[in-house]
């Protein structure tokens, strides 16, 4: 894990062309990300889950090859993350991929249909609670050097 300091999900996401990635600040409880397929999904766990600090609506970057790679990049700056998905349209196997470069470890997913891919949970206040582990835990670019990073 770890690229370089500075990079997060929104600097990859204007590298690869994902939009609607949004940083609600260094001032949340955590440096973690969240993935929904919906506006009003992202806006009512950005509420409800503290340790989030990263909120992307994939939804309209459905499809898109390159969201792949943004997401095999993000997977290397946040503390942990969170999909809460309802794919009425998007297709699962490609959330699927876009899923895979978390670590199984470090990802929630909540989601509709089931997709069986990390840590599995049927409501907001499991994936709450799942997130607790991880409150104040530094992302991987502000580490001190020394902690198994490379700079």
């Amino acid at each position: 894990m770890g690229l370089v300091a500075g990079l997060d999900p929104v600097r990859a996401a204007r590298l690869y062309g994902v939009a609607h990635v949004i940083d609600y600040g260094p001032d949340r409880e955590g440096d973690g990300l969240l993935i929904t397929t919906g506006a009003g999904l992202l806006l009512s766990d950005m509420d409800q889950l503290p340790t989030l600090r990263w909120a992307v609506d994939i939804g309209p970057s459905r499809g898109y090859p390159q969201a792949v790679d943004w997401a095999a990049v993000a997977a290397r700056t946040v503390t942990h993350t969170v999909a809460h998905l309802w794919m009425a349209i998007t297709d699962p196997a490609w959330m699927r991929s876009v899923l895979e470069p978390f670590p199984a470890d470090r990802l929630a997913v909540c989601s509709r249909p089931r997709l069986d891919i990390g840590h599995q949970a049927d409501t907001v206040d499991e994936l709450e609670t799942w997130c607790e582990a991880f409150r104040h835990e530094p992302a991987v670019g502000s580490r001190p050097v020394g902690q198994g990073e490379c700079t």
